[in-house]
């Protein structure tokens, strides 16, 4: 397999490019002075930002975190980073462990979005799920996947399905609305842990003979889950972390994670689309907990930007410190952005805003006075669309019912003048269905593809533009 060291670069120039003949302004950014999320007087440990959606806008400005008292004991709390709200406790009850948070939007009437995560409060270790309303509601905890023995590593793919391990078995169960799963598949049965969703793909770690290696496995509507594949043996492997872009027309397969070859570890990143591998040349004598993030702005109709960062955590002079890309996304280009004598380690790089306002969240950990704090510092990305560029309007469209079985309504608002397009794509950004609406403001979808034939039950984005009009939302088929 090919290892290419100057893709990383190649994608970059493009961007670059891109950005010079698009209709994309912005000053260079700058990462802000590094500022806290909690005290340094606890333990607090994995934070994870929710990304939700606000009339077609996404958001991110919620931080979840776990706080551990004690051996046996560790809560979730929470505060909103867009006005830096007063820390919250989330959940808590002695003797139990919550951990692993993860998100799905959910669109269950007033859910802003869904909370899934880890806790032993039965004896083993199970997947719950409770519900982020509105009005700032949060949920009990409800129990939703698990079984004998600890399901433990949990991670989700947005809208599609929840992975996890339990006894060294990687499993798979597919959301199916509004909280309810399929039957648990096993991709594979024996040393495997920590899955990471790409687009309708699964990597993880498996352990053959002391060394960690890198499998993967595909997914197909048609036929199901692939088998598992080899994809990278070499050294010991681990942190394996996707980029995150998965939303349609984007699905990115990318992924990153870092290799111990016996004397240093090293940053790779692989493209599972053509099983190309990148060399980054970032190396440590030290885990380097790498964390990517891929960001689509749009520019002019049909066309995106494709901005890449990349944080990890690496000593200098003398210290541990967390370093990302600056600028406009070449990750080649970092720069410490911790600056301080203490540790500084295990970064997680998050993305929220509008599609005119980006903002970039990069959280740490630091141990300080005995314990470990949050630290955090934020990239805004101020983003402007000439005007000849398509303008997005979030609330010119209406799509009911949501979800829907056979037939979707689909509702315009006088902003759409002219004659319009539909578009629509699956959740692997792939186009299923694509027609011309005339001038009609009321229309209908029957669920079938161009080709005349059903489309699958999943998350569907549809895209309507009308001359320098642009509006999506996306829409849950269910069976």
């Amino acid at each position: 397999m090919y290892v290419n060291p100057l893709r990383p670069i190649i994608i970059i120039i493009s961007s670059f490019l891109f950005l010079g003949t698009s209709n994309i302004h912005s000053q260079t950014p700058e990462w802000s002075l590094p500022f806290s999320i909690t005290d340094s007087l606890t333990d607090n440990h994995n934070p994870h930002i929710a990304v939700y959606e606000q009339g077609n806008y996404s958001t991110g400005g919620i931080v979840f975190w776990e706080r551990e008292f004690n051996d046996s004991t560790t809560a979730v709390w929470m505060r909103n980073l867009s006005y830096m709200s007063p820390e919250e406790e989330v959940f808590y009850q002695e003797g139990v462990h919550f951990r692993n948070l993860h998100f799905f939007q959910y669109y269950d009437y007033d859910t802003l979005f869904a909370i899934f995560y880890e806790a032993n409060i039965n004896g083993n270790f199970d997947i719950y799920m409770s519900k982020y309303s509105e009005d700032g509601n949060i949920t009990d905890p409800q129990y939703v996947l698990g079984g004998e023995g600890d399901d433990v590593d949990m991670n989700v793919l947005q809208y599609e399905f929840v992975g996890w391990q339990v006894d060294g078995a990687i499993k798979v169960a597919g959301f199916v609305w509004p909280n309810s799963f399929t039957e648990a598949v096993t991709i594979d049965s024996l040393g495997c842990l920590n899955p990471s969703f790409g687009a309708n793909t699964i990597v993880y770690e498996k352990t053959i003979n002391d060394s960690s290696r890198i499998y993967y496995a595909t997914y197909d509507y048609s036929q199901g889950w692939s088998e598992a594949i080899e994809f990278f043996s070499t050294g010991h492997n681990t942190s394996l972390e996707f980029e995150g872009a998965n939303d349609p027309p984007f699905s990115i397969n990318i992924f990153f994670w870092e290799n111990y070859n016996g004397t240093e570890w090293r940053i790779y990143g692989a493209d599972l689309d053509d099983l190309e591998i990148m060399d980054t040349e970032i190396v440590s004598d030290e885990p380097l907990f790498p964390d990517p993030i891929y960001i689509p702005i749009p520019v002019t109709e049909p066309q995106y930007v494709l901005i890449s960062y990349l944080t990890f955590s690496k000593e200098e002079n003398g210290a541990r410190e967390i370093f990302a890309n600056n600028g406009w996304g070449n990750f080649l280009d970092y720069q410490n952005i911790s600056n301080h004598d203490a540790i500084d380690t295990k970064p997680y790089i998050e993305v929220g805003g509008s599609h005119y306002k980006i903002y970039i969240y990069d959280i740490w950990e630091r141990y300080i006075n005995g314990h470990w704090q949050l630290m955090a510092s934020r990239l805004d990305l101020p983003v402007s669309v000439d005007e000849n560029a398509p303008l997005n309007n979030a609330n010119n469209l209406g799509l009911y019912p949501n979800p829907f079985s056979e037939q979707l309504n689909i509702q315009f608002s006088t902003l759409l003048d002219s004659d319009a397009r539909v578009t629509i794509y699956n959740s692997s950004g792939i186009m299923v269905r694509s027609f011309n609406a005339g001038n009609n403001k009321h229309l209908a979808w029957d669920r079938n593809d161009d080709k005349g034939n059903p489309v699958p039950p999943g998350i569907y984005l549809l895209e309507i533009t009308s001359g320098n009009v642009r509006s999506t939302g996306k829409v849950i088929v269910t069976n």
